[in-house]
């Protein structure tokens, strides 16, 4: 563990989403990039939890942390869903969501070293430094920001060395990007690792580094990056009571019912893009998606009128597209369980079932119960299925 009086940032572009503004970012990369300290920069820690990368661990030793990303409360259950512990006094986290860019400016710490080292490499997935050291020229500041942004941008993670040079070698994953007159170097400083491959930018354009780092990634056999939006739920277990009406209502399999904890996100890919159904109705505000617009669904401090604002109320048509009591019964089945098909076959009667869901209130919930249709808010008039077809026979679409 790293001495308390140094400080390893890592900053977190947030790269597929725009709930922080473009300009907000760039502020705080450009101040982090025009400093003389190294850092690490990720395009998405979301993406780091997903998929259990080893930096997470390994950054989650560092006394000195400091996290340039999101919701404090986001970034501990993040490092919690990719296999890391991090408690609240052992990181400081720049919340950029609450900043404009001169105040995000500003607010950025300043590094004295790098973070640890990850024990072994992500399968798969190519790491880019950006070195300055000992056989390199010191890059032009606008240049550096170009550069880190359009690698950060295009998928991948970057650690820019500074003056010094160290850096954390992932073995052939690991490309080493720098203006290098006299040639690559043999050996890079310290113990930085001597199978990283070496990459002389001297003559490139941002742009042109890139396809220049896209080809070694190609013949490396190594997967593109950026080609799933990292949007899925992680629990605050802080919160949880363990109902586990986030894993019976989702419809993708997107989490696990256990024993300790109770539930889990297993299947992270799984997650529909934008929606985030799980956490409306969860009635601890338990749930996170920290790409969500607003709190507490993003990890903002919890308030309980928050919480009843992002209730899904009576909009369960826009919520399940379709009949309710059909999804339930499929879900159920794709399941391999009993219980929801048996809460279906309730809710035909009991307009309770689906109010103690926290779904509908007591009008929708009734016109679900006399209606097979599933819609809870019929036209003035009568619900669709009154009105018959062309042959006279009450058949419409919404119950085919």
């Amino acid at each position: 563990m790293n001495a308390p009086d140094e400080r390893h940032v890592v900053y977190c572009r947030c790269a597929h989403w725009q709930e922080i503004p473009a300009d907000v970012k760039d502020a705080a990369l450009k101040a982090l990039a025009e400093a003389d300290a190294p850092f690490e920069a990720v395009c998405d820690l979301c993406g780091l939890a997903a998929r259990h990368d080893g930096a997470l661990a390994a950054w989650a030793n560092d006394e000195g942390l400091r996290i340039v990303a999101c919701r404090p409360r986001a970034i501990r259950w993040l490092f919690h869903a990719g296999g890391a512990e991090l408690g609240d006094a052992d990181a400081k986290v720049v919340d950029l969501r609450d900043l404009a860019p001169e105040t995000a400016a500003a607010a950025m710490p300043s590094g004295t070293g790098l973070a640890n080292a990850p024990d072994a490499p992500s399968d798969g997935v190519l790491h880019v430094v950006l070195y300055e050291g000992p056989g390199a020229r010191t890059i032009e500041p606008a240049r550096r920001v170009e550069l880190l942004a359009t690698l950060l941008d295009a998928g991948f993670g970057v650690t820019r060395t500074g003056p010094a040079g160290h850096f954390h070698a992932r073995g052939e994953r690991t490309v080493v990007v720098g203006e290098f007159p006299d040639g690559v170097p043999a050996e890079w400083p310290g113990e930085s690792g001597q199978d990283a491959t070496g990459l002389d930018i001297t003559d490139k354009c941002a742009c042109g580094a890139l396809q220049a780092v896209q080809a070694i990634r190609e013949q490396a056999g190594l997967a593109e990056p950026g080609q799933w939006v990292p949007w899925f739920p992680v629990v605050d277990y802080d919160r949880c009571v363990g109902c586990k009406q986030c894993a019976n209502f989702c419809l993708f399999g997107v989490y696990e019912i256990a024993d300790d904890p109770p539930v889990r996100v297993v299947e992270p890919s799984h997650c529909k893009t934008n929606c985030p159904a799980c956490a409306r109705i969860c009635p601890k505000a338990a749930i996170i998606f920290p790409k969500y617009p607003s709190g507490p669904i993003d990890g903002s401090a919890v308030n309980e009128a928050d919480v009843q604002a992002e209730r899904v109320g009576t909009d369960l048509k826009t919520l399940l597209r379709g009949d309710v009591y059909n999804v339930l019964r499929r879900r159920s089945a794709a399941a391999g369980g009993a219980d929801l098909a048996s809460l279906a076959e309730k809710a035909k009667g009991s307009p309770d079932v689906l109010r103690s869901l926290g779904l509908v209130d007591a009008a929708a919930a009734k016109r679900l119960c006399d209606c097979d249709c599933g819609d809870p808010d019929p036209a003035p008039g009568g619900c669709a299925c009154e009105a018959p077809d062309d042959d006279g026979k009450a058949e419409p679409p919404c119950c085919e």
